[in-house]
C-alpha cells in the first residue's frame, strides 16, 4: 500500500463509519442502500488511498485494525464538526441528519414512541431517528450510537448526561388472578403468591426490578418465580392474564389495563434514573440538541401528569 494518503471526502468518512459500525459489508450495503461489490471495492479504494490496512476480514464480517480504530475515532469527530458546520444556520424545523439512539426494549416501547411521534409530526420530520433496543449494559462506544437513553454512566467526564426520567417498578396483579389467589397483605405473603419475573438467573443483578422476590427476605434468599419472562410487554401480557403478581416501571400505568390492581401501593421501590447521554464532542450538535431538549420537556411534562 502506498503511504502517500490522499484527501479523503466527507462521504468516504461517513461510509467507512457505517462499515465500520456495521461489522460486515452486506449489513453496511443496506444502511448505505448500494451494493455489497460497491461496498467493498469503496473500503478497498479507502485502504489505498490512505496507505494502511483498516480491516481485518473474515467469514464472518470485518473488524477494525489498530489504524482503522483510530481512523474511526477521527471520523466520528469529523462527522460531528461537518453537522455542526451544516446546520449553523438551518432552522430548527429544517435541520437534516441521523441520530441513532440505543436504549432498553421497554424504554423503546412504552416511553419513546408517543414522544417520537409527536417530534416528527410537530417539530422535525427531517431527521432520521434509529432506534436500537439493546438490554445489555455495555460502554457507550460499544453501542454505535449518537444518542443513549440509559441509567448514569459513572466517572465519564467524556459524556454528557442529562436527566430525562425517573421511573419504580411496582407490583401489579389482575382481577381474575386476585379472586383466585388472593391479594398478599403483607411482603410475607408473597411466599405463598405466583410471582412473574424479568429474570431469575440475574435477579440479584436487577433488584430494582424483581424486588419482590427478595423483600424481606434474610441472607440473599430469594423466592423463585413462578414465570420469568425478560420482555416488557410479555410481562404485562402475562399479568393481564391472571398468571401471577408482576412488577412494571412506573411508566407503564398508562398502557396497564384497568383489571389490574396494584399491590403494595404504599409501598415506594426504589427510583431508577435514565438519562440522555451522548459524547460531549457532540455538544455544539443542533441535531442532538433540538431533540434532547423535546425529550426533556415532554417526559417531564408526562411525569407530572
Amino acid at each position: 500500500m502506498r503511504k502517500n494518503p490522499k484527501k479523503i471526502s466527507i462521504d468516504q468518512i461517513s461510509a467507512f463509519t457505517k462499515v465500520a459500525e456495521a461489522g460486515s459489508i452486506k449489513n453496511a450495503s443496506k444502511l448505505l442502500e448500494v451494493s455489497a461489490s460497491a461496498v467493498s471495492t469503496a473500503m478497498a479504494n479507502l485502504e489505498s488511498s490512505i496507505g494502511e490496512q483498516l480491516f481485518i476480514r473474515h467469514q464472518n464480517g470485518l473488524d477494525l485494525t489498530a489504524q482503522g480504530r483510530r481512523l474511526y475515532e477521527k471520523c466520528l469527530e469529523c462527522l460531528v464538526k461537518y453537522d455542526e458546520i451544516r446546520d449553523a444556520f438551518v432552522p430548527s424545523d429544517e435541520i437534516a441528519g441521523d441520530i441513532r439512539i440505543s436504549t432498553w426494549h421497554g424504554v423503546a416501547s412504552f416511553v419513546l414512541c408517543e414522544p417520537i411521534i409527536d417530534f416528527v409530526k410537530n417539530v422535525n420530520e427531517h431527521i432520521f431517528l434509529d432506534v436500537i433496543s439493546d438490554n445489555i449494559d455495555r460502554r457507550f462506544e460499544d453501542y454505535h450510537c449518537d444518542v443513549a437513553i440509559r441509567p448514569l454512566y459513572k466517572n465519564r467526564s467524556d459524556l454528557i448526561q442529562e436527566k430525562l426520567f425517573s421511573m419504580q417498578f411496582r407490583a401489579y396483579a389482575s382481577k381474575s388472578y386476585i379472586e383466585k389467589h388472593g391479594c398478599p397483605e403483607t411482603f410475607e405473603d408473597l411466599d405463598n403468591h405466583r410471582l412473574l419475573s424479568n429474570s431469575y438467573v440475574d435477579a440479584e443483578k436487577i433488584l430494582f426490578a424483581d424486588w419482590h422476590l427478595f423483600v424481606n427476605k434474610d441472607n440473599g434468599e430469594m423466592r423463585k418465580p413462578f414465570l420469568t419472562i425478560n420482555s416488557s410487554i410479555g410481562l404485562v401480557m402475562c399479568c393481564g392474564e391472571g398468571l401471577g403478581i408482576g412488577t412494571f416501571p412506573s411508566y407503564y400505568k398508562r398502557y396497564i389495563k384497568e383489571e389490574l390492581v396494584e399491590i403494595f401501593p404504599d409501598h415506594s421501590p426504589t427510583f431508577f434514573d435514565f438519562y440522555y447521554i451522548y459524547p460531549a464532542a457532540s455538544k455544539n450538535s443542533k441535531r442532538v440538541k433540538l431533540f434532547g431538549d423535546f425529550l426533556k420537556t415532554r417526559l417531564l411534562d408526562s411525569e407530572n401528569q
